[in-house]
């Protein structure tokens, strides 16, 4: 059995799968094993045990570095594609005061409130610029088009589960350098099973593929905690 090693803070990961796939399990559980950082459910849909639960944007505990893990979930007058994009902003800015002594991940569970009304600069930014800061960004969605071209174009890692169109299974062989047919991917993809794209180091343009067994992560359904 492949094993299964979370990425570093560096490291930009994509997470792609239709709803029920998978792709939240394995994103949260990576979070949950000892990452610092801020994970921004818009939709709250989140389950991090342990983190702390903040919904106001100009809460100074986002951008201090103090807390070391905060599960982001806005009132809904914050849950808008400005509003997370005031956040991300933010976090940008916390990367380049501190993100090189304090290294953080900053975790967007659905990017289609970005993209969907072209409110993905800083997401862009981060996906830039994060490397050299420390901030590692990792972005999940149902669809690989809602997620920024050079999101997608930075990305190390990508985690694809069952996806919901064949349009979207197209546009992810696009980055597997022709190791995987259509059938193959859908092959790959069933009943929770899920294949890792790498970059490999060293060698420009590299990839491997990996496939993995069904995910069986339940990290439990607590809820986030306030910090008094």
């Amino acid at each position: 059995m492949p094993l299964l090693v979370p990425p570093n803070y560096e490291e930009r990961v994509l997470f792609l799968g239709e709803n029920g796939s998978g792709k939240t399990y394995l994103a949260t559980a990576f979070l949950a094993s000892g990452f610092c950082f801020v994970a921004v459910d818009h939709k709250g849909d989140l389950r991090i045990p342990g983190a702390t639960l903040v919904r106001n944007p100009d809460d100074k505990r986002l951008y201090n570095g103090r807390v070391a893990q905060i599960l982001y979930r806005p009132d809904p007058e914050y849950a808008t594609g400005p509003g997370i994009n005031y956040v991300l902003k933010g976090l940008f800015f916390r990367g380049r005061s501190q993100g090189k002594r304090r290294p953080f991940v900053v975790y967007v569970d659905e990017a289609l409130v970005l993209s969907a009304g072209g409110h993905v600069a800083y997401l862009r930014s981060l996906a830039v610029a994060g490397r050299s800061m420390g901030v590692g960004l990792w972005c999940a969605s149902q669809r690989p088009a809602w997620i920024p071209r050079e999101v997608r174009s930075e990305a190390w890692r990508i985690y694809v589960f069952s996806l919901g169109s064949e349009d979207d299974e197209k546009e992810v062989l696009k980055y597997t350098k022709r190791q995987l047919s259509l059938d193959d991917l859908e092959q790959a993809t069933t009943n929770h099973a899920f294949i890792e794209i790498r970059r490999t180091p060293h060698m420009a343009g590299g990839r491997t593929v990996t496939r993995f067994p069904p995910v069986s992560l339940d990290i439990g359904e607590e809820e986030a905690e306030d910090a008094s």
